[in-house]
């Protein structure tokens, strides 16, 4: 169960070819959830935008920006959109393990350094905790090329991904990462290292320790 979020300050702060990914594949992950073609747009004020199976991509981005016009903000507030949150999946009966399984793609630069100790992540858990006691798993997604100056969580901290990057081949990591019975960011990076394709990496820092 797959439903992306969009931090629309993108459009302003980065490059259309990075909002563009962000949209693109937003659209392409909501298509494939259970909860089908929903995609939460965070802006001045959180909403959600909807579209149908039945028509194409040109239909989906106009469907799109129509819906976010009075959205549209060089600053976002995450925080009304995590009640939306809560109060959705209230609203609809979800809880217990039901939220756990349930993955927030949160596509955005990261540039907040507002929270300095207290992660974008505490900010959230805190949030959720007024409307369940079980913990969606959310992936921070850098999707700008840009360093992030604070990390959004604790590189140990559970039912939490970082991603950074426009590559596709991160979906399927993504996708990959979700089997585990323990995400967080530690593991994530561990998981993607254990790989072939580092062997010569490993080989590599062996020869400078040993």
């Amino acid at each position: 169960n797959l439903i992306p979020m969009i931090d629309i300050s993108l459009y302003h702060k980065t490059s259309k070819d990075s909002f563009y990914t962000a949209l693109g594949y937003s659209v392409l992950l909501a298509q494939t959830s259970l909860f089908q073609n929903r995609i939460m747009v965070i802006g001045k004020n959180p909403t959600w935008v909807s579209f149908d199976n039945n028509i194409g991509i040109v239909s989906i981005i106009d469907i799109f920006f129509n819906t976010i016009d009075t959205t549209v903000s060089i600053k976002s507030d995450i925080t009304p959109a995590i009640h939306l949150i809560g109060q959705t999946l209230r609203g609809a009966g979800i809880k217990g393990h039901n939220v756990a399984n349930i993955k927030f793609i949160l596509f955005s630069e990261f540039t907040d350094t507002s929270y300095h100790d207290y992660t974008l992540y505490n900010l959230i858990s805190d949030v959720m905790l007024n409307y369940t006691h079980s913990m969606p798993l959310f992936v921070f997604w850098n999707i700008s090329n840009n360093q992030i100056p604070i990390l959004p969580c604790n590189i140990d901290q559970h039912q939490v991904m970082l991603l950074s990057g426009t590559l596709s081949h991160l979906i399927n990591t993504m996708s990959t990462s979700f089997a585990s019975k323990d995400v967080s960011p530690y593991n994530t990076v561990k998981f993607i290292l254990q790989h072939t394709d580092y062997d010569i990496l490993e080989q590599y820092i062996d020869s400078i320790i040993y």
